[in-house]
């Protein structure tokens, strides 16, 4: 058996004959807590680094919402995926300078900038303009694409 936090390499897998069980468990295999906390971390982040990619669910109704053109809202989409997409580069290298605790903890808060000012502009009223918008669900865009690449370690 392997330390508490690592897999053991002494594992032997044997054949087994029909009618036989094969006893596994977690204590055979060596997975402790540490593992388990880490898979079920970076599944729960790799779902909230794709909420970007529902913005077309929404889209219409904030459109109908703010009245805006439907150019006004592919520019906003368009922001969106600039922050995903044009960031990558730049947030796998932070990602692999400074590891996935800092890059998750950055991506947390670049998400809630974005989304949390459009919730705020919503919710109060004002600024809801495109050009504010914009720039805001591209930091989530970002965010997002910092949250995936660590997620990924």
């Amino acid at each position: 058996r392997g330390r508490e936090g690592t897999i053991a390499a002494d594992v032997e897998v044997d054949c087994v004959s029909e009618g036989e069980q094969a006893e596994w468990s977690r204590e055979t295999v060596g997975i402790g807590r540490a593992h388990l906390v880490s898979v079920l971390t970076g599944a729960f982040c790799m779902l909230c680094s794709g909420t970007l990619y529902g913005f077309g669910a929404y889209s219409e109704d904030l459109k109908t919402l703010l009245g805006w053109t439907e150019s006004q809202m592919e520019v906003v989409g368009y922001m969106g995926d600039f922050g995903v997409y044009l960031s990558g580069p730049i947030t796998g290298a932070f990602q692999d300078i400074y590891g996935p605790r800092l890059s998750c903890s950055i991506a947390a808060a670049l998400l809630l900038a974005g989304y949390g000012g459009m919730a705020a502009c919503l919710a109060f009223g004002k600024g809801t303009s495109p050009v504010l918008f914009g720039p805001l669900l591209s930091l989530a865009g970002i965010g997002s694409g910092l949250l995936y690449v660590s997620s990924l370690s």
